[in-house]
This record gives structure tokens, C-alpha cells and sequence, in this order.
């Protein structure tokens, strides 16, 4: 038997294997995504002690590109169109994005764009901090919305010495990952907090037993997109007040950009 065969071999549904190829797919999933516009509704659930919910506010943003960064733009609160003064600042806020786009020099934009892809670029070297600080188990096969996906499982590792400050919470997250058999993308992740994470000098700090879901799809053939994020659990803020909330957010109307149309056209796009 050849040496390629048995490396072959024994890569073969190595979920570690996988989970290097799908750091590996989304970044190049990244470079297509970002010519799509959406539409985002987040809906922010204040909890009493018993889980049940005291307060619920919904935002629903339009966004778009504008040169090269993102433009949130507020379209509905809790459902309903925004008063004429609301909606009258929020165009006015959008007029005066894209006429600063418009106007600025080069070395401007040139500037402006590269912080936004610094802060990309931490992104994605968090991301590939992720094969180091778990080991991963292949745990079954499960269809999602028609396409195969591995099943993986994600236990921190033992003596895993994170490279960047944001990766110290990795140790403390645990759960599973679904990945698309063919292009291997994360369709579905599950993730839970299995001890307390601190964030600003510990003003705010996230309990052991809060929930992190992520959801996505596949679209226009082409590209994966964001199809539900969650975010649930109870926090500490500033030493003194404990809270229970859910943050869900769900994503609709993609639509691709057209970059020769600058800031708000766009093309249809089959979901």
C-alpha cells in the first residue's frame, strides 16, 4: 500500500481534518458573503428568575454596503414602522454616510477599509485558534434542510495555550458543530459556557450555563449566509446586578450587491 493511500486512510473523516478544512472554506465563503446585502431582525428578551419573559424589544435592520464596510440602517422597532421623525433621522443619518463616502480621499478610504479588515483579520485568526483548543470527536451524520453534515463533538484540550488575549475563553465553551459533507461549512453550531467568562476587568461577567446557537444556509448556489444566531443565559454587570436575556437574530432577504452600483442596488436572489 502507497504512503499516499494510507495518509489518505487515515485522514478519512478525521474531525480534526474537517474542522481545518471548514477554518480553511470560511474564508473563502467570506470573500463571496460580503457582496450580499440583508435584512436582520434582532429581538433582545429581558427574563424573570424563572426563565419566564418579563420584557421583549425587536430591532430590524436593512443593511448594506457602503464602500467596502457595512450600513446598519434601522427599518422597524418591534415590528412597526417607525414614526416620520425616527424615520426621517435615520435617512438623514444614511444621506450623510454616503455623502462622507463620496467625498473622502483615497488615502481616506484606503485607511477606513484596511481597520475594517484588521478587525476581520482577528477574526479569522480566532477562528483557526479553535483546532488547537479542542479535541474533536466524530460523533454521526445528520441531514440538515436536504444536505449531508458531519456531526462534531468539541471538549477543550488539556494544556491548550491560547496565542490571542479573545482566545482565553475558548477553555470555557464547549459543544457541537454540524459541517456540511460537501463544502464544509458550519450549517449549525451548538455551544455552551461551562464556566464563567469575564469581559471589561470582569465588570461584566457571563455565568456557567448560558447557551450560544448558530444557524446557517445555503444561498443563490453560491455562497452561506447567516440564518439564525441565540445567545441566552444570565450575567454579572459592575459587580452588583445579575440579569437573565436572550439575544436572537434572524436573517432574510439576501440580495447581491451590485459593486458598480456603489450603495444600494442590489439583485434578487432565490432563498
Amino acid at each position: 500500500m502507497s504512503f499516499l493511500l494510507i495518509l489518505a486512510l487515515l485522514s478519512f473523516d478525521d474531525p480534526l481534518e474537517i474542522v481545518k478544512k471548514s477554518v480553511e472554506a470560511n474564508e473563502r465563503n467570506w470573500k463571496v458573503a460580503r457582496n450580499y446585502t440583508y435584512t436582520e431582525r434582532e429581538e433582545e428578551r429581558d427574563l424573570n428568575s424563572d426563565g419566564s419573559v418579563k420584557k421583549t424589544e425587536s430591532h430590524t435592520y436593512e443593511v448594506t454596503m457602503q464602500e467596502g464596510e457595512p450600513y446598519y440602517r434601522t427599518i422597524l422597532k418591534d415590528d412597526k414602522p417607525l414614526p416620520p421623525k425616527e424615520e426621517k433621522k435615520e435617512q438623514e443619518k444614511l444621506d450623510k454616510s454616503i455623502r462622507e463616502r463620496e467625498n473622502e480621499t483615497p488615502e481616506q478610504r484606503a485607511k477606513r477599509i484596511a481597520k475594517y479588515e484588521k478587525e476581520r483579520e482577528e477574526s479569522r485568526k480566532f477562528l483557526r485558534e479553535v483546532t488547537d483548543a479542542y479535541d474533536f470527536k466524530l460523533e454521526g451524520e445528520e441531514t440538515i434542510d436536504g444536505r449531508a453534515t458531519w456531526v462534531i463533538r468539541c471538549t477543550p484540550r488539556a494544556g491548550f495555550q491560547p496565542t490571542l488575549k479573545d482566545a482565553k475563553i475558548l477553555p470555557k465553551l464547549q459543544g457541537k458543530l454540524w459541517i456540511d459533507k460537501e463544502e464544509y461549512q458550519w450549517a449549525k453550531a451548538e455551544i455552551d459556557v461551562i464556566d464563567t467568562l469575564s469581559f471589561g476587568l470582569a465588570l461584566f461577567r457571563v455565568h456557567k450555563g448560558a447557551a450560544i446557537r448558530f444557524e446557517a444556509t445555503r444561498v443563490n448556489d453560491e455562497v452561506w449566509l447567516p440564518k439564525r444566531t441565540f445567545v441566552g443565559g444570565s450575567a454579572r454587570i459592575a459587580y452588583l446586578k445579575n440579569v437573565s436575556a436572550e439575544d436572537e437574530s434572524t436573517f432574510r432577504d439576501y440580495k447581491k450587491f451590485q459593486v458598480e452600483s456603489k450603495v444600494t442596488a442590489t439583485a434578487e436572489v432565490p432563498q
